[in-house]
């Protein structure tokens, strides 16, 4: 693995933060294409050499331990969200190898279900110590913009960066989570200078996750643009493509 890769698996937080009985540890072991923390988080793979990675792609987790456990060390399946994530890129005209890819929340589901509000959800502490660690992700891999797919990782990520007060923490309960319409509400559409230190500020946007892209892209809007549906959704990953200088 690269010293990029190193580097996290170094400042991942301890394993005692994990609730065991829900979440198994993991570290990168897909050396192909794959998210982070399961592989290296590049489109490429190892064998990908970028100078910078302006696009931080943040999904929720990276699945269940028997998903885990069914990899090799290639690439991740290119069955589910691989193949709606690519498609869903070219669409907005993102090449792929421009991104880092990575999880909001660390580690695998014991069991349950891929897809939906993680149980974790439902243990504050490590809720917690995995959102200050992608501060440290975004530390190290000094991207332009970050990018949240899905309404989990936009609400965490929101509170993360200070973006949101009003917005509760999300749940395994999807019904009682923010939809993207109290979302937009917000204006977390797309946030052009968000600041974790005094020297390093980026780009923040909010994107409807892949699987649902071409469900979901019809319920965001941007009253200050005066923009609804597709277009709305066109013109975030506009905002967004504008901010990575790519």
């Amino acid at each position: 693995m690269s010293p990029l890769i190193h580097q996290l698996v170094a400042a991942m937080p301890d394993v005692n933060v994990y609730p065991h009985d829900v979440v198994v540890p993991i570290t990168p072991k897909l050396r192909g294409r794959s998210f982070f923390p399961g592989g290296c988080g590049l489109f490429g793979g190892v064998a990908q050499r970028l100078a910078d990675r302006p696009i931080m792609l943040v999904g929720q987790d990276f699945g269940t331990l028997d998903y885990w456990n069914g990899l090799n060390t290639d690439d991740e399946s290119w069955q589910g969200t691989w193949t709606s994530l690519r498609k869903m890129l070219l669409e907005v005209e993102v090449d792929p190898r421009n991104c880092f890819f990575t999880n909001v929340l660390l580690g695998v589901r014991r069991s349950g279900s891929i897809d939906g509000p993680s149980p974790a959800l439902r243990c504050p502490d490590y809720v917690s110590a995995c959102s200050e660690y992608v501060k440290e992700q975004v530390g190290i891999v000094q991207p332009s913009v970050v990018v949240a797919l899905g309404k989990v990782p936009t609400i965490l990520l929101a509170r993360c960066f200070g973006l949101t007060r009003s917005l509760s923490a999300p749940t395994e309960d999807d019904s009682k989570n923010a939809t993207f319409e109290q979302i937009d509400n917000e204006g977390l559409q797309f946030r052009e200078s968000v600041s974790l230190s005094s020297s390093r500020t980026f780009a923040f946007g909010s994107s409807v996750h892949p699987d649902r892209f071409w469900l979901n892209y019809r319920h965001r809007h941007w009253p200050e643009k005066k923009t609804r549906g597709k277009p709305c959704h066109d013109l975030i990953w506009q905002e967004i493509r504008r901010a990575s200088g790519r």
